[in-house]
């Protein structure tokens, strides 16, 4: 039980994406919030609209920076307290 609470306070952005590349950024927002309880689906529509992602574009046809942009989302709209990110992507980060 205590892992479930560290990992339910921790996000984690790998360098390398490995998400599902026949899903679109939306409907990998719909299966990612069902496992963290405190996701929130207002700072996924925020994140969205601000990164400027192509919600409705698999995500294998994405551009990487758009890979990572989707992978942040996912990481942030959980909630967490701590993101770990390894390598941001140029142009992310100021």
């Amino acid at each position: 039980m205590e892992l479930m609470r560290i990992l339910e306070r921790v996000a984690f952005v790998p360098q390398r994406k490995q998400l599902y590349g026949w899903a679109t950024p939306a409907e990998l927002v719909r299966m990612n919030k069902a496992y963290f309880p405190r996701w929130s689906d207002d700072a996924a529509a925020r994140l969205a609209q601000r990164l400027e992602i192509p919600m409705k574009m698999t995500f294998k046809k994405l551009s990487i920076g758009n890979q990572s942009k989707v992978a942040l989302l996912l990481a942030l709209a959980q909630g967490a307290e701590v993101l770990i990110w390894t390598s941001p992507p140029p142009g992310l980060i100021p």
